[in-house]
């Protein structure tokens, strides 16, 4: 039947109310809730960064005979060219009449070390160049042995002959004749070497 008791009809009334109220109590955030950022975007400050750290830059002079810089330089400037490339380091060959030639060397403390220490190990070479190399050096060592043992023996010889002991002489001049055979056969082998 379409009546209802007069307390069913205050409860629907109220109902809408007690919803009306439950939505409003959803939109307003409770103290203890945190607030939702969605009226306006906050902006991240940005993080400070670290200062980053410049490369110190050193210098070194490095000394040079004129007669020597041709090595540093190279034909067209390639050795000067890979020197830098190698090792990161600004070089800087001096101008002018001056002798020795001074080479300026600017970069990390890492390149201008190494560039230095190249540059050094070229002048080295070039002041005492290493013409034999491992193999050609153990050959010229056997040459020199051989001819030590050759000088000996041809003072042996000389004092045979002296003393008059002919057969002993012809046989300590056969010894000579052997040792300066091997001295030039080792001669040879490290000239191929070389």
């Amino acid at each position: 039947m379409g009546l209802c008791s007069s307390k069913q009809s205050d409860e629907v009334a109220k109902e809408p109310e007690v919803k009306e109220a439950e939505k409003v109590e959803e939109e307003v955030p409770k103290e203890d809730e945190p607030k939702k950022a969605e009226e306006e975007p906050v902006e991240k400050e940005e993080e400070p960064k670290e200062a980053e750290a410049e490369p110190t830059s050193e210098e070194e002079v490095v000394q040079c005979a004129k007669v020597w810089l041709g090595q540093i330089i190279g034909p067209g400037g390639s050795t000067l060219k890979e020197l830098q490339e190698s090792t990161g380091a600004n070089i800087d060959v001096g101008q002018g009449e001056e002798d020795p030639v001074s080479i300026t060397i600017t970069g990390s403390p890492d390149a201008v070390l190494a560039a230095k220490q190249k540059i050094e190990a070229i002048i080295k070479e070039a002041e005492n160049p290493d013409y034999e190399g491992e193999e050609g050096k153990k050959w010229r060592e056997e040459a020199d042995m051989c001819a030590k043992k050759a000088e000996e023996c041809a003072k042996e010889k000389d004092a045979l002959f002296d003393s008059g002991d002919k057969a002993g002489g012809h046989a300590k001049l056969a010894e000579v004749k052997e040792w300066q055979k091997k001295m030039h056969e080792a001669n040879d082998k490290a000239a191929e070497a070389i």
